[in-house]
């Protein structure tokens, strides 16, 4: 009985690490779009994950803004952008987890 209580939540978490990680990928994408709307649209969901990092069951997100690759491409990103709103949500993005 505790074996599948336990598998159940060990799949629970895998799923919602798939569903952070794809969203946070999209999110990154977003950012490259050569639409303001949908790079303001990334900029503050990547913004919104990055404090929400901060819970338990969340490491994942962590890990993912603290990749090489994704600090790679938020640094070329911040050092490109014109619209001031999606460059104050990228810095947030690139800046929180660090803290």
């Amino acid at each position: 009985m505790y074996a599948q209580i336990l598998h159940k939540g060990i799949e629970r978490c895998a799923k919602r690490k798939l569903a952070y990680l794809a969203e946070l990928n999209v999110s990154l994408d977003n950012l490259k779009s050569t639409d303001e709307t949908v790079r303001l649209t990334g900029a503050k969901r990547l913004s919104y994950h990055s404090r929400r990092e901060l819970g338990v069951d969340l490491l994942c997100i962590r890990e993912w803004f603290l990749s090489k690759y994704v600090r790679t491409e938020l640094s070329k990103i911040c050092s490109i952008e014109t619209n001031d709103k999606v460059l104050q949500h990228s810095l947030i993005a690139l800046l929180l987890p660090y803290l």
